[in-house]
Protein backbone atom coordinates (compact mmCIF):
# COMPACT_ATOMS: atom_id res chain seq x y z
CA UNK A 1 0.00 0.00 0.00
CA UNK A 2 1.53 3.67 -1.38
CA UNK A 3 0.52 5.91 1.26
CA UNK A 4 0.63 8.79 -1.19
CA UNK A 5 -2.53 6.85 -2.88
CA UNK A 6 -4.39 6.24 0.38
CA UNK A 7 -4.23 9.77 1.64
CA UNK A 8 -5.30 11.02 -2.39
CA UNK A 9 -8.83 9.04 -1.79
CA UNK A 10 -9.60 10.79 1.39
CA UNK A 11 -11.18 13.94 0.41
CA UNK A 12 -11.56 15.78 3.40
CA UNK A 13 -12.72 18.89 1.38
CA UNK A 14 -16.23 17.48 1.81
CA UNK A 15 -16.60 16.93 5.28
CA UNK A 16 -18.43 19.59 7.78
CA UNK A 17 -16.09 20.67 10.48
CA UNK A 18 -17.90 18.21 13.27
CA UNK A 19 -17.15 15.49 11.08
CA UNK A 20 -13.09 17.00 10.72
CA UNK A 21 -12.91 16.90 14.47
CA UNK A 22 -13.92 13.57 15.09
CA UNK A 23 -11.58 12.07 12.23
CA UNK A 24 -8.56 14.68 14.34
CA UNK A 25 -9.53 12.56 17.12
CA UNK A 26 -9.70 9.04 16.58
CA UNK A 27 -6.36 9.34 14.24
CA UNK A 28 -4.73 11.78 17.26
CA UNK A 29 -5.00 8.26 19.37
CA UNK A 30 -3.87 5.97 16.02
CA UNK A 31 -6.95 4.91 15.88
CA UNK A 32 -8.98 4.53 12.31
CA UNK A 33 -11.68 7.11 11.70
CA UNK A 34 -14.98 4.89 10.11
CA UNK A 35 -15.51 8.44 8.41
CA UNK A 36 -12.67 7.74 6.01
CA UNK A 37 -14.03 5.16 4.72
CA UNK A 38 -12.80 1.31 4.87
CA UNK A 39 -9.98 1.14 7.26
CA UNK A 40 -6.48 0.00 5.22
CA UNK A 41 -5.78 -4.18 5.88
CA UNK A 42 -2.39 -3.41 7.70
CA UNK A 43 -3.80 -1.04 9.33
CA UNK A 44 -3.87 -2.82 12.66
CA UNK A 45 -0.51 -4.03 12.03
CA UNK A 46 1.41 -1.19 11.51
CA UNK A 47 3.14 0.61 14.85
CA UNK A 48 2.28 3.64 15.73
CA UNK A 49 5.49 5.07 14.25
CA UNK A 50 9.09 4.52 14.14
CA UNK A 51 12.04 6.54 15.48
CA UNK A 52 15.03 6.55 13.21
CA UNK A 53 13.30 5.31 10.39
CA UNK A 54 16.16 5.17 7.59
CA UNK A 55 14.58 2.33 6.00
CA UNK A 56 11.24 4.08 5.54
CA UNK A 57 8.97 1.73 6.90
CA UNK A 58 5.51 2.43 6.76
CA UNK A 59 3.72 3.46 10.30
CA UNK A 60 0.48 4.79 11.05
CA UNK A 61 2.00 8.30 11.49
CA UNK A 62 2.99 8.21 8.01
CA UNK A 63 -0.54 8.23 7.25
CA UNK A 64 -1.58 9.85 10.21
CA UNK A 65 0.20 13.18 9.88
CA UNK A 66 -0.69 14.70 6.44
CA UNK A 67 -4.54 13.91 7.55
CA UNK A 68 -4.20 16.09 10.39
CA UNK A 69 -1.87 18.60 9.28
CA UNK A 70 -4.79 19.12 6.79
CA UNK A 71 -7.21 19.54 9.44
CA UNK A 72 -5.39 21.85 11.63
CA UNK A 73 -4.92 24.50 9.45
CA UNK A 74 -8.69 24.11 8.73
CA UNK A 75 -9.76 23.99 12.25
CA UNK A 76 -8.14 26.00 15.65
CA UNK A 77 -6.11 24.34 17.95
CA UNK A 78 -8.68 25.48 20.57
CA UNK A 79 -11.97 24.03 19.33
CA UNK A 80 -9.77 20.49 18.79
CA UNK A 81 -8.47 20.18 21.84
CA UNK A 82 -12.20 21.56 23.02
CA UNK A 83 -13.43 18.61 21.23
CA UNK A 84 -11.22 16.33 22.82
CA UNK A 85 -11.48 17.42 26.34
CA UNK A 86 -15.16 17.32 25.73
CA UNK A 87 -15.58 13.96 24.11
CA UNK A 88 -12.78 11.86 25.68
CA UNK A 89 -12.68 13.53 29.25
CA UNK A 90 -14.23 14.54 32.06
CA UNK A 91 -15.35 18.45 30.80
CA UNK A 92 -17.77 20.31 29.81
CA UNK A 93 -17.95 23.81 27.89
CA UNK A 94 -17.34 25.48 31.43
CA UNK A 95 -15.07 23.41 32.36
CA UNK A 96 -13.12 23.85 29.25
CA UNK A 97 -13.35 27.42 28.89
CA UNK A 98 -12.23 27.74 32.73
CA UNK A 99 -9.20 25.50 31.71
CA UNK A 100 -8.29 27.26 28.21
CA UNK A 101 -8.16 30.76 29.60
CA UNK A 102 -6.28 29.62 32.83
CA UNK A 103 -3.76 28.36 30.72
CA UNK A 104 -3.38 31.20 28.47
CA UNK A 105 -3.19 33.58 31.23
CA UNK A 106 -0.89 31.83 32.99
CA UNK A 107 1.19 31.62 29.80
CA UNK A 108 0.41 35.40 29.18
CA UNK A 109 1.90 35.65 33.03
CA UNK A 110 4.93 33.77 32.50
CA UNK A 111 6.06 35.54 29.40
CA UNK A 112 5.34 38.94 30.99
CA UNK A 113 7.57 37.67 34.22
CA UNK A 114 10.18 37.02 31.75
CA UNK A 115 10.18 39.95 29.49
CA UNK A 116 10.32 42.46 32.95
CA UNK A 117 13.12 40.29 33.99
CA UNK A 118 15.11 40.88 30.78
CA UNK A 119 13.90 44.31 30.85
CA UNK A 120 15.41 44.82 34.37
CA UNK A 121 18.41 43.20 33.94
CA UNK A 122 19.38 45.49 30.93
CA UNK A 123 18.43 48.43 33.25
CA UNK A 124 20.53 47.24 35.82
CA UNK A 125 23.35 46.72 32.76
CA UNK A 126 22.81 50.43 31.73
CA UNK A 127 23.03 51.66 35.04
CA UNK A 128 26.15 49.90 36.29
CA UNK A 129 27.81 51.16 32.96
CA UNK A 130 26.86 54.41 33.27
CA UNK A 131 27.91 54.05 37.09
CA UNK A 132 31.02 52.90 36.51
CA UNK A 133 32.00 55.77 33.55
CA UNK A 134 31.34 58.25 36.02
CA UNK A 135 33.42 56.69 38.42
CA UNK A 136 36.12 56.36 35.60
CA UNK A 137 35.82 60.07 34.71
CA UNK A 138 35.79 61.39 38.28
CA UNK A 139 38.89 59.27 39.01
CA UNK A 140 40.53 59.65 35.60
CA UNK A 141 40.81 63.58 36.08
CA UNK A 142 44.12 64.77 36.05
Amino acid sequence: MEVKKLIEKINLKNFTEKQLMQIYNKLNRYKWSNLLGEKPEIWDNLPNYILNNPDGKLAKNNIVSPICIYIESKISQKKLIKYDHINNGDSNKIKFELWWQWNHITDWYYYCKMVLADFIDDLHYKAEKKASEQYDKYWDKD
